[in-house]
């Protein structure tokens, strides 16, 4: 076990198969207190919508980062395994985004184009080595010099909260994260502030822990057992795995994902508890997705440009936020940062990218939301490969066949000069009809090339820390 288990004072969430049992009622009465008080929180849905715009000046705000996270693995997301009972009931009372997409499927650009509304080609932070140049805003800098505490929890190697800005930060596991975000706020239960807690669990390893581990079979007797090296070995010898196989490895992941629900219920009960989920700002997010086996028999998610490692959950919950509103227009991470900042009344910066989300929660703009942009490095410099992501396709642009940068010889992912693909019929991205569409593609190669030069390229902040680089290394993400 890479992890310790929950301590003796965390009730583990129920999973079960009928919904009469009487695990499925203690875990009914578990939810009800703090669910009951999200619901205070929340507009009912016959009435008409307020401007939301400055009406939390008062808020606390906490943003929940899960690493790794597949949006199509919440049953809120269409999942037919319940392995997000908290997420899933927590989304029903506030704000649910269908479709909301990060720039990069990696942690380090993703996190810092969430904090600065940038994307990765304009902040300047493209991989896992790079920092954020002092000289760019972001979130944490905005809300601190308008008073706001400004805290953060991040697990694992892939961040490090000193490279990006955060004056008060705390690096660890999720377990002893989750503690020490629980005890911060009992402390600072009086202060105005920022919280922002990344969570690793469901980043391979796949490993949960014994409680959580609901989704396999104990007759399984292949030889999988989700470690990142075994893993990275399917995708680099292309090694082709059995169903069973690849219903185990996932029954793996959603182990995990289970384990991570409970931690955030963890930390939205604390909130209840200390009478501040009522005016709170609460917002769960996911850095990016992961492929699952989905292309290029590969895994995770630093070389992929598809939904699979792309699409993310998005939940908003605060109050006046109305009761189980499902958005369909698609938004992108960089949209959440002008988002908080129009919520609690403060100045988005001009520089920002994105833009507020606040129109679409009332229900009082639709359009110009259409699109998602993303970005590979790739073998000779950034932004050769871009993809834009629309309603209907999902169109990549690789001029010179080139392939993304990683480690040496990872070269196993290939991705074509270039790919449309048609998500009414093939949502999965497994048939490229650039040749069946040949306007279409046009139309989105025009399009994606214009959006992204209208980003002017940034300068990184300088490479990360040694001790950064060895943590790196010891997962495997540098040599």
């Amino acid at each position: 076990m890479r992890r310790q288990t929950p301590s003796g004072s965390f009730e583990p969430i129920a999973v079960v198969a009928t919904p009469n049992s009487a695990t499925s009622k203690i875990r009914r009465r578990t939810l009800a207190p703090i669910l009951a008080s999200i619901a205070l929180m929340s507009t009912a849905c016959t009435e008409p919508p307020a401007p939301l715009a400055g009406t939390c000046r008062d808020c606390n705000i906490v943003l929940i980062s899960i690493d790794t996270l597949r949006a199509d693995h919440l049953s809120s997301y269409g999942y037919s395994r319940s392995t997000s009972p908290f997420l899933d009931a927590l989304a029903e009372q506030g704000v649910l985004f269908e479709r909301a997409f990060t720039p990069r499927g990696l942690t380090r650009p993703s996190v810092v184009s969430m904090l600065t509304s940038l994307y990765p080609a304009v902040s300047g932070v493209r991989n896992l080595h790079q920092r954020l140049s002092e000289d760019v805003p972001t979130i944490d800098s905005v809300l601190s010099g308008h008073g706001y505490e400004t805290v953060s929890f991040l697990s694992g190697a892939l961040l490090r909260a000193d490279d990006l800005h955060f004056a008060r930060a705390f690096d660890g596991r999720d377990e002893s994260n989750v503690k020490r975000t629980v005890a911060w706020l009992e402390e600072n239960r009086d202060e105005k502030f920022f919280l922002w807690l990344h969570l690793l669990a469901p980043h391979d390893d796949y490993d949960p822990p014994r409680e959580f581990d609901r989704f396999t079979r104990a007759e399984y007797s292949g030889a999988y057992d989700g470690t990142r090296d075994q893993l990275m070995q399917v995708a680099m010898e292309k090694i082709e795995l059995s169903e069973e196989d690849q219903r185990h490895i996932a029954g793996l992941y959603d182990g995990e994902i289970l384990y991570t629900d409970a931690l955030v219920e963890r930390v939205l009960g604390a909130l209840k508890g200390l009478e501040l989920l009522e005016r709170s700002i609460v917002i769960v997010v996911a850095d990016h997705g992961e492929d699952l086996y989905q292309h290029n028999h590969y895994f995770q998610h630093m070389y992929s440009t598809y939904d699979s490692s792309l699409r993310v959950p998005l939940f908003m919950k605060f109050p006046g936020a109305p009761v189980g509103r499902r958005v369909q227009e698609i938004v992108q991470n960089i949209d959440i940062a002008p988002t908080i900042l129009d919520l609690v009344g403060l100045p988005v910066p001009a520089g920002f990218n994105g833009r507020s989300l606040l129109s679409l929660i009332e229900g009082t703009r639709q359009e110009g939301f259409d699109y998602a942009l993303s970005e590979l490095e790739t073998d000779e410099g950034f932004g050769k490969i871009i993809s834009i992501r629309t309603a209907r396709w999902r169109y990549v642009d690789n001029p010179g066949n080139r392939k993304p940068v990683g480690l040496p010889n990872h070269s196993f992912y290939e991705i074509a000069r270039e790919e449309l693909y048609d998500l009414q019929s093939d949502p999965n991205e497994k048939t490229n009809v650039v040749d069946q569409h040949p306007d279409v593609a046009a139309r989105l190669r025009e399009r994606v090339r214009r959006l992204h030069s209208a980003h002017a390229p940034g300068e990184a902040g300088g490479e990360v820390d040694a001790e950064t680089l060895d943590r790196l290394r010891a997962l495997g993400y540098v040599e």
